[in-house]
């Protein structure tokens, strides 16, 4: 198996962005939280399934599309053999419970 990695997307508490972070120190402290990005930095239109995502997921969307910008990937109808992978423990099973409650 050969792996390409045409694209890096970064999450860090309140900021995020494709390509390899320019601030130094930007990764250096642990601990702080990660505020959820806003639907409006990923999609030009809304995607309501976006607020369903526990903050994990969203972050792992958020990078990906990062990740896909800073690769000159732009949105497209056409297939392409391209696959991306972020996974939680849980996926958003508390926050479909909430939902349902």
């Amino acid at each position: 198996m050969k792996l390409h990695i045409h694209g890096i997307g970064w999450i860090y508490g309140d900021r995020f962005a494709p390509g390899i972070p320019e601030e130094e120190g930007v990764f250096s402290s642990c601990g702080q939280p990660v505020t959820p990005p806003p639907r409006r930095a990923l999609f030009s239109s809304y995607d309501k399934r976006f607020g369903r995502l526990d903050t994990f997921s969203k972050a792992g969307l958020t990078a990906a599309a990062m990740a896909f910008r800073d690769a000159g990937l732009a949105p497209t109808k056409e297939k392409r053999d391209i696959g991306i992978i972020a996974a939680t423990v849980f996926g958003s099973v508390f926050t479909d419970l909430e939902y349902c409650r």
